[in-house]
């Protein structure tokens, strides 16, 4: 059989009506403001009949709610690593504070500051706390917390979590970046005849890439093509033509002796 846990009883001055008394049938308005204790608080109110002992009670109770906050969703550290700080507002009676990965844990709860101000050195994974007097019984406060980080020279990034009383908050640091490349299987294709695609490899230790593909002007190759290499003459003279074609068309070309 679970057992509930109520906040005693007390005055009730946090609770008001708008009436003290009243004739015959009528309604009261009660109000009650917000409540940030952890437990729930009672009170009773009796409305009565002045001139007998005839009387009814009312209990009065206003759900208590356990409130933790953090001020920060993530942590990043820079890979040179350092120090950051997260405030906690809580009505807990206690913080509990574990940091977790799946590798050699790095990071440390370097300090914890209470809310009266004191400042705890720490500098272990773990962090287990009780507040003197439990404030959180009757409203919220704030503490703070340092989570600490060495330098990364390892090339594998951190990644790791911090629970503060059931709150998780991931850890990240960049490991040390390798120098970036690119490879390409081949530097220089050529496509000829009915051929239309070709294949390229590549590989590369940079996550994310462009690949442009740069259309470029095609250059003709410049050619002279004559129809004869070799005109033989006759001992009596005669007349031989000799066709030139270029490519391209506009090629200039001249003339040029070559004795033997």
């Amino acid at each position: 059989m679970s057992r509930e846990k109520i906040y005693k009883m007390d005055d009730g001055s946090w609770l008001t009506s708008d009436k003290k008394e009243g004739v015959g049938r009528d309604k009261m308005n009660f109000d009650a403001p917000s409540w940030k204790g952890r437990e729930d608080r009672i009170t009773i109110r009796i409305v009565k009949k002045s001139d007998t002992e005839s009387m009814k009670a009312i209990t009065f109770r206003q759900k208590g709610i356990k409130i933790t906050e953090v001020s920060v969703s993530r942590l990043e550290f820079p890979i040179s690593g350092g120090d950051k700080q997260i405030l906690i507002t809580t009505n807990a009676a206690s913080i509990n504070a574990l940091i977790t990965g799946e590798k050699d844990i790095k990071g440390v709860i370097k300090a914890f500051t209470t809310a009266s101000g004191l400042n705890i050195d720490v500098n272990d994974i773990r962090l287990d706390y009780g507040f003197p007097g439990d404030p959180g019984l009757e409203d919220t406060f704030q503490v703070s917390m340092i989570v600490s980080m060495p330098g990364n020279e390892d090339e594998n990034e951190v990644n790791e979590n911090i629970t503060i009383n059931g709150v998780l908050i991931p850890i990240y640091q960049p490991g040390k970046e390798a120098v970036p490349y690119i490879k390409l299987d081949k530097e220089f294709e050529q496509i000829e005849g009915d051929e239309t695609s070709t294949q390229l490899s590549i590989e590369s230790n940079i996550k994310d890439y462009v690949i442009e593909i740069v259309e470029c002007e095609s250059v003709d190759k410049e050619e002279i093509h004559l129809d004869k290499d070799v005109v033989d003459l006759d001992s009596d003279g005669s007349q031989e033509v000799i066709n030139v074609s270029t490519n391209p068309e506009n090629l200039r070309w001249r003339i040029r002796n070559e004795s033997r």
